[in-house]
Order: structure tokens, then sequence, then C-alpha cells
């Protein structure tokens, strides 16, 4: 993640982002992220907002084309954030998915929002998520955190479970004696967001974080 305004003048170097690169090409993920934008990285996952995009791509293209014109373009996903109306993510050579926000219940704080999404995306998909899987859980997150008002607030990971959608047959969590948790919290903690995760071009085994 690159949060400073001036180039070069935070963690994100020329050479940082050589290594990135390097990495990708290793087989590692890489999500980049970055206040100034996005079009001097080089080709790796990118997480950004519907201004990023529009800078990176043609003025009068509709969202949809230009996240699927960008992720085909630099042959990774690319993930955009769409405040109030959730998140948007594309796979090269795949039409976009959409992924709602949470309603908004109370007042809300927006501080850490961001980054929680982009924490949250980057971890999901390094567990061998889909990628509307990592949107689900980086939407859950989200909206725990923007409802923690005066703080940069936190999500747990009994917390996203909960408000994560059931798989097909799958009961609704049950309290753990603590008041939070479920059987899903746990296989979110310690494993593949579905279970076993086959492998194959669609669904790639684990993968670390670079």
């Amino acid at each position: 993640m690159d949060q400073v305004d001036l180039p070069h003048t935070g963690v994100i170097t020329p050479p940082v982002l050589d290594a990135a690169q390097e990495a990708q090409a290793l087989g590692l993920l890489v999500l980049a992220d970055s206040r100034r934008g996005l079009d001097h990285f080089p080709h790796l996952v990118f997480k950004m907002n519907a201004a990023e995009l529009a800078r990176m791509t043609a003025s009068d293209w509709s969202v949809e084309d230009s996240i699927t014109n960008l992720a085909n373009r630099n042959g990774r996903p690319v993930f955009v954030t769409l405040a109030e109306r959730g998140m948007l993510g594309a796979e090269p050579g795949r039409p976009p998915e959409h992924v709602p926000a949470h309603p908004v219940r109370s007042p809300i704080d927006i501080v850490g929002a961001g980054d929680s999404v982009t924490a949250n995306l980057a971890a999901a998909l390094a567990a061998s998520a889909t990628p509307r899987e990592a949107m689900q859980i980086a939407m859950a997150a989200a909206s725990l955190v923007i409802h923690q008002l005066g703080t940069t607030g936190t999500a747990t990971t009994a917390q996203i479970a909960n408000l994560l959608p059931l798989r097909e047959g799958e009961a609704p969590p049950e309290p753990s004696p603590g008041g939070r948790g479920s059987a899903r919290a746990a296989r979110l903690a310690t494993g593949p967001i579905d279970g076993p995760t086959p492998s194959g071009p669609d669904r790639p085994s684990p993968r670390p974080l670079a």
C-alpha cells in the first residue's frame, strides 16, 4: 500500500515495485493499492476506487467496461470499491462481479474502511478464496469498521463470519460461549473459505502473500 502523495517519498519505491513484480512472477500474490493511483505500478493485482479507475481508462466508459478492460490488459484481477454501492471485481477474460455493501445501520465513521478492505481482500485471496468470496469478506469487514465511531475500527474473524452469506445447506452460525464465533469463523481462520480447494486453473492451491 502506497500512502503518500509525493512520488518516492514512502516505502513504495522503484526497487520495491521491481521486487513485487519479481515476486508475482514466482507465483506469489501481490495486491497493490496506492493513494496516488496505480498507473505507474507493474501489472499486479489491483485494488482501487472508481475515481482512480477512471483516471486509468477511457473517461466515457462505464465502470464495468473500464474494469474489464483493465483486467484484460494487465492479465490480472482488478477490484474497485464503489462506496455505498459495494465492490466490483474482474478477472481476465471474465465478466465483472458485483458484491453489494452491507446496509448502514447507524451513524458511521469511514476511517480505516479502505485499509480493512485491502487487508481482508489480500488475506482471503491468499487463502484461495474466489474473487467473489474475497469481496464478500472485504465488504463484511468494512461494514464492521465503519460502524465503530471515533476510532480506527477493527473486525474479528468471528464478526466477519457472522455477516457472510450462508452456503447452500449451511445452518446459521451459533454464538460461542463468549458470545461470538461459529464453525464458519473457524474455517476462515484455519483454511480455505469453502473447505478443500480443488487444484486447477480456476482454483489454485493456497499461495503465500507477498
